[in-house]
């Protein structure tokens, strides 16, 4: 779980996979860049930035299972191969989810 203080008050999130294990501390400590930390570990940010991050992590949570139900479906190295062959992965960190959940939509066609 990581903690965010907005406007004085504590606020949490999780990014948990199908296992339940909880992935925000990584996701966020990679990409946060510039983001001030308290003495605690609490990220500091604005209702906006803390918006934005509660989305974010949504819909990578969202892609995530896709990828997986994908993979149960196709198998590992189709799934994989079809998305670095796609380029779904590269983009900005925002975009990354709906570029995902598009490559798997022409997967899905392709078949």
């Amino acid at each position: 779980m990581t903690t965010f203080i907005v406007g004085g008050t504590k606020k949490t999130l999780r990014m948990d996979d199908r296992n339940g294990i909880d992935h925000s501390a990584d996701f966020i400590g990679n990409t946060a860049h510039g983001m001030t930390i308290d003495s605690e570990g609490n990220y500091i940010a604005s209702a906006d930035d803390f918006a934005w991050w509660e989305r974010v992590i949504s819909e990578y949570m969202a892609m995530d299972e896709q990828i997986a139900e994908y993979t149960d479906k196709y198998g590992y190295d189709a799934v994989d191969s079809w998305l670095e062959t796609t380029h779904a992965y590269d983009s900005d960190l925002e975009d990354m989810p709906s570029r995902v959940s598009a490559a798997l939509a022409d997967l899905k066609d392709a078949t």
